[in-house]
């Protein structure tokens, strides 16, 4: 049985990613996170990924490609909550692993 699917974030979720990351203290409007999400969404070096569970939007990663002169190139998370009613259930693991795979 699926409990969960991971996949790229969408417009539709951006309501949701909010709420998520006022958990964490952080606050922006509906402007703020759709141009951001836009920017996002249109660079190939970096990623947004939702997790959704019990058909609900519970926990999103975002993570970054980044290339340095002084060093091989790596990945950042730069972002990673899951909803607090919905920790401990192995679904963060899940969204580091396929942010993961992502960067290899």
């Amino acid at each position: 049985m699926k409990t969960s699917n991971i996949r790229e974030a969408q417009s539709a979720d951006i309501s949701r990613l909010i709420i998520l990351a006022s958990q964490l203290g952080y606050t922006f409007s509906d402007e703020e996170a759709l141009e951001r999400f836009k920017q996002i969404s249109t660079d190939s070096s970096q990623k947004l990924f939702i997790c959704e569970y019990q058909g609900m939007v519970v926990g999103w990663i975002h993570i970054c490609g980044l290339r340095r002169f002084l060093s091989e190139p790596f990945a950042e998370i730069v972002g990673f909550i899951v909803d607090k009613e919905f920790r401990a259930r192995g679904l963060g693991s899940g969204l580091l692993s396929h942010a993961e795979e992502w960067a290899k």
